[in-house]
């Protein structure tokens, strides 16, 4: 697959970005590396605000499910509401700029859904970019400079043309694909693109959506 092809939009604050991240990471299904991957995120007024309270637990219910099966374990953070999301995201983006993406994107995602931590706050942001191989004080300067957040704007410019509504996203040569139960699908368009053969789902509605 052409890197150019794909552009993934995700965010820290997203437990189906985490499940996402690990299948696509731990399968090597692509590079993340190599691929357009984009932060975006709840900001400003109403980024509080949250679903029902029986969609609020399903979501949980539903994550808890799918991450053990994924075999991860998953410990919800236990502040409320949202943090400034800038600041670990802008050390995302200066960790790919030192090759260290993946590297710094699963220890983030790890802090929070794993260990159950607050990402945004200064402790931890720097205990993830040092675990990471990279440097702790460098990261939070990162965390906190204005021209790393006008960074993180700018992935924001192309939601708009892309119909970008939310995360994990998934925009493979203009089509899109939402939600970490979708990367199949995203699979099988790629597959398709390439001419191999793949599941008959008009024989078999229940057959494997991709199968490589």
């Amino acid at each position: 697959m052409n890197s150019s092809d794909l552009r993934i939009y995700f965010s820290f604050r997203s437990q189906f970005s985490w499940l996402a991240f690990h299948r696509i990471t731990t399968t090597g299904a692509f590079d993340w590396n190599e691929i357009d991957a984009v932060p975006i995120f709840p900001f400003g007024k109403g980024a509080n605000l949250s679903a029902g309270r029986a969609k609020s637990s399903y979501l949980r219910e539903d994550t808890e499910r799918i991450a053990k099966a994924y075999g991860l374990t998953v410990k919800w953070p236990e502040s409320e509401g949202d943090p400034d999301w800038f600041p670990p995201h802008q050390i995302y983006l200066w960790a790919r700029e030192q090759g260290k993406a993946i590297d710094y994107a699963r220890e983030a995602f790890s802090a929070r859904f794993e260990r159950g931590l607050d990402l945004a706050s200064d402790e931890v942001m720097k205990a993830a970019a040092e675990a990471a191989g990279l440097d702790g004080d460098e990261a939070l300067a990162v965390a906190h400079d204005p021209k790393w957040k006008e960074a993180v704007m700018a992935g924001f410019a192309h939601t708009r043309g892309d119909g970008a509504f939310g995360v994990p996203l998934f925009i493979y040569r203009g089509e899109r694909f939402w939600g970490n139960d979708r990367l199949d699908w995203l699979l099988r368009a790629v597959a398709r693109s390439e001419g191999k053969e793949l599941p008959d789902l008009a024989a078999d509605p229940l057959a494997p959506v991709y199968s490589p």
